[in-house]
């Protein structure tokens, strides 16, 4: 079985939880604007919901599209031709590190999440990258505060899981979070509550990007 490409990309997006008009052709656009990595969490949708988004997202850009463990390796999933799955952190302490081996052995690129900066270096070695925070306050989450700075500014230099940027990152604090040391940066709230969400996306992404 062929592995898929383990680049990381310095900005990733994650869906919005519930429905929303046109997200497939906004997805496309962001996609086509050079969206590398998508995080598809819709626990407020049903798996015929998800398929039918999941279908209407051009195939180019399957590669690119990561899903929750929970829709990926159930019994006569949907999904199988998708390789990159995320576990979330509590179903990744109930599960054996031999489990991630396997998945990493057989193709898969795993991701995970962590809200503490001592949970890094006890992460199984399967994981290629791990969500971190929130940073900054939430967007998506009112009264979900950011991380203490000098906490943030201890991320170790050597470790063998990349870390990303996750909570209030937005066009104005983005380059911050890269200054902190993270090898790149998860945005959902900026994105998904801004009136013009493809625009939004493209702004912080010409923000991360510039003197680069």
């Amino acid at each position: 079985m062929n592995s898929i490409p383990d680049t990381m990309p310095g900005l990733i997006l994650i869906s919005e939880p519930g429905h929303r008009e046109n997200e497939a052709q906004l997805l496309n656009g962001m996609f086509a604007a050079g969206l590398s990595l998508l995080h598809l969490r819709k626990p407020e949708q049903a798996m015929g919901e998800v398929f039918s988004l999941l279908t209407a997202i051009d195939p180019a850009y399957r590669e690119r599209i990561v899903l929750p463990f929970s829709l990926t390796q159930r019994n006569r999933s949907p999904f199988p031709e998708y390789r990159r799955i995320h576990f979330p952190g509590q179903l990744r302490q109930r599960t054996k590190p031999e489990y991630f081996s396997a998945l990493r052995d057989k193709g898969y690129l795993l991701s995970t999440s962590i809200h503490e900066m001592a949970s890094l270096d006890a992460l199984p070695p399967a994981f290629a990258y791990t969500f971190l925070g929130p940073v900054f306050d939430s967007i998506s989450k009112p009264g979900y505060a950011a991380m203490d700075r000098e906490v943030l500014m201890q991320l170790p230099e050597a470790r063998r899981t990349k870390v990303i940027a996750l909570g209030g990152i937005n066009e104005e604090n983005c380059r911050t979070a890269l200054d902190y040391g993270f090898d790149g940066v998860a945005v959902l709230g900026a994105v998904w509550h801004s009136e013009d969400p493809l625009g939004q996306f493209k702004k912080i992404q010409a923000c991360l990007m510039k003197d680069r």
